[in-house]
């Protein structure tokens, strides 16, 4: 807003800024008759005003007393009032400007600062300016009044980075929220409103906030936060999301409702509620709205249980099968019962940074109709699985890390069997979705009105389950831990208020593990000419010219074959878990002493069974877990080998295995659609 004689009055929109100052301006002529902007103001809609008197103000009480009452009357519009201020010599803001120079900005409480200092400069006195200005000495800003009416909400911080949050009071309940949050802003902008019947301005606002983020973080306790679900005094909370901010606290004795949870949530955007469980519920009742085989159907099941789960490691659920098996109508059944989203399965993330950020403002990620899993994407997914960070650069800063740190159930889907690296595998929990016949199939609309309303007693009967989990945990032991030591462990403890049968989870998960082996081995090049071999030992290089020699030309094109010896090295360690499953042992050492000493590789077959047994009792390895977790299969020994009646190893990518077909209650079956148990119609 520009003041001089010498120009006429003139309005220039947005759209035409000033071609001296750059800014959209609007001036009046005479410093009388500056009422005259309100209703320019009004039309144009800015959120903050900057005001430029004439520069003589400081000795002009006409010019002083008129930019005091300016800067007074649109504040009480609700503008955010900036003041700009320059040296004498150039009396008019176009002058400085036409001179090449720039004046000082001032903002908030230091914006009347200015225009006081100003005032009292040219001599204007209280009693004959503006009439509210007698007591405007005393007057508080809106960023102060701001900050008072947010003393009705507790302040406080989280650890690690330490950010901030307020708890306020609302409709009976209470809130959780970031200060930085959209919802708490438009809370404490309400506070003003109902206080003092005028909008608060934008900077004032913003300076209130930062404000109160400094008195949460140097004032405020440090405190935990968590997404949907937690855990608190051996005790498991899921909160339900609604609007009352209601949870539901599980225990050994069972679970219920509770109205003032002692944990503290948050919410993100996109998370949708949760319906009120339901006592007495069945959890088959759910194999109406998963199209699951008899053999998947314990895995499916210990995956839920496993989702509400506080702490992890959590497996990885992957469900295939051919184009019209539900792959995605399953997927977004079983996360509605844990997690509801408003975009409950979504598409492959560009990138480590996009993943972080579902993950941290979710609880389970649920990727859709994958056709391939790159090498990134492979890792993200096991470090999400069993914990792992991301940092990255905080916008707008030089050197501040903003930092990512979640564990997360996940849910992949997709035609062809796309988890294909080894680790990745190990994680998780593949289920092969049968076919639908045509006239299995329903309509979309009639089935999720089936779902939502079974959806209350299902995640009820969930609930009891991780009741009874719960429970048996202390007690529940297995004798040789697999791999994600601290899952089956939860699982087997909660076969019983799942309706399984002792044992039969962990049946279904050895046989779920052979199976990845199997696909870890079949989509490796370089596997089958490793168990070829038989035993050897040697340097890296003569390894791999023996395996080039045995390859064939199609396989040796291919991107995954090593090129290098220390590529074969970073290959075959990968591959060791799942080659030691089907009887190969791959050890690296050394030979010869210092300039001489070489890397050596050694094969050799082995019979030496490590898998899990029954589960009959206590041993030394499982011992020291809480309720809720511990490590990830500490002392657990060998990993990812299996038992039978014969003690063999099968070799899934040799032609005479010697181990096909069912092996006891861990044997695989044919699937087909009558294996789910009941009618089944696609979404």
């Amino acid at each position: 807003m520009t003041t001089t004689s010498k120009e006429r009055w003139q309005e220039v929109t947005a759209a035409e800024p000033c071609p001296i100052s750059g800014i959209p301006t609007v001036s009046f002529p005479g410093v009388s008759s500056w009422r005259t902007v309100l209703p320019v103001l009004q039309a144009l809609g800015p959120k903050t005003v900057r005001v430029a008197f004439d520069a003589d103000a400081v000795k002009n009480k006409t010019v002083a007393d008129a930019q005091q009452a300016c800067v007074n009357e649109l504040e009480a519009h609700g503008y955010a009032v900036e003041v700009e201020r320059w040296a004498i010599e150039h009396n008019g803001i176009d002058d400085l400007l036409a001179a090449g120079g720039t004046p000082e900005v001032y903002a908030g409480d230091a914006a009347w600062q200015v225009v006081e200092e100003i005032a009292r400069a040219a001599g204007v006195d209280e009693r004959d300016s503006d009439p509210d200005a007698n007591d405007r000495r005393n007057r508080k800003s809106q960023s102060t009044l701001l900050v008072e009416l947010a003393e009705a909400a507790a302040l406080w911080h989280t650890d690690g980075q330490g950010d901030a949050y307020a708890t306020i009071d609302f409709g009976g309940h209470k809130e959780h929220w970031p200060i930085r949050s959209k919802a708490f802003k438009r809370w404490l902008a309400r506070q003003f409103y109902l206080e003092h019947h005028k909008t608060p301005g934008t900077q004032a606002l913003l300076d209130a906030l930062n404000v109160l983020e400094g008195e949460a973080m140097f004032a405020g306790e440090t405190r935990k936060v968590f997404v949907r679900v937690a855990e608190h005094a051996s005790k498991l909370y899921l909160d339900l999301t609604d609007a009352n901010w209601q949870a539901v606290e599980v225990d050994a004795d069972g679970w219920r409702l509770v109205d003032d949870c002692p944990v503290f949530f948050r919410r993100a955007k996109a998370m949708l509620s949760l319906p009120i469980p339901q006592p007495g519920g069945d959890v088959q009742d759910l194999r109406r709205f998963v199209n699951v085989t008899d053999d998947d159907w314990p895995l499916l099941l210990a995956w839920l249980v496993a989702a509400l789960r506080p702490v992890g490691p959590y497996p990885v659920l992957t469900l295939h099968g051919e184009q019209g098996a539900a792959k995605t109508s399953t997927a977004r059944a079983v996360r509605a019962i844990v997690d509801p989203n408003d975009a409950p399965v979504r598409c492959e993330p560009r990138d480590p940074r996009d993943l972080a950020i579902e993950a941290n403002n979710g609880w389970v990620v649920a990727t859709d109709n994958l056709s391939h899993i790159p090498a990134w994407l492979s890792d993200a997914l096991c470090r999400l699985a069993t914990g792992g960070g991301f940092a990255t650069r905080t916008l707008y800063e030089n050197d501040e890390e903003t930092i990512f740190n979640a564990t997360r159930p996940a849910i992949l889907t997709g035609i062809e069997e796309v988890a294909t690296r080894g680790d990745l595998l190990d994680r998780c929990l593949i289920l092969q979705l049968p076919r639908i016949p045509d006239s299995k199939r329903r309509d979309e609309a009639a089935f999720w009105t089936d779902f939502n309303t079974a959806l209350p007693g299902i995640l009820g009967a969930v609930l009891d389950a991780v009741a009874t989990a719960i429970r048996n945990r202390p007690t529940t032991s297995i004798q040789r831990l697999p791999r994600m030591a601290d899952f089956a462990l939860w699982a087997t403890a909660a076969e019983k208020g799942l309706g399984l049968r002792p044992g039969q989870f962990l049946a279904a998960y050895q046989d779920n593990r052979d199976t990845a082996n199997d696909a870890a081995l079949e989509s490796s090049p370089v596997a089958r000419y490793v168990l070829q071999l038989g035993d050897w030992e040697g340097r890296p290089g003569e390894l791999l010219t023996n395996l080039d020699a045995a390859a064939t030309d199609a396989d040796k094109r291919l991107k995954t074959w090593p090129k290098t010896p220390r590529s074969l090295t970073g290959t075959l360690r990968r591959l060791a878990p799942n080659l030691r499953a089907a009887g190969c042992e791959i050890d690296e050492g050394h030979t010869g002493r210092g300039s001489n000493k070489r890397r050596t590789i050694v094969i050799r077959t082995t019979r030496e069974s490590c898998g899990p047994s029954d589960p009959s009792g206590p041993t030394p390895e499982n011992q020291g877990f809480s309720q809720f977790g511990g490590a990830d299969g500490a002392g657990s020994g060998a990993d990812g080998a299996r038992t039978g009646p014969d003690d063999r190893r099968r070799n899934p990518l040799s032609d005479n295995d010697g181990a096909g077909g069912a092996d006891g209650a861990a044997g695989r079956q044919p699937h087909s659609n009558a294996d789910t148990g009941g009618e089944w119609g696609e979404v």
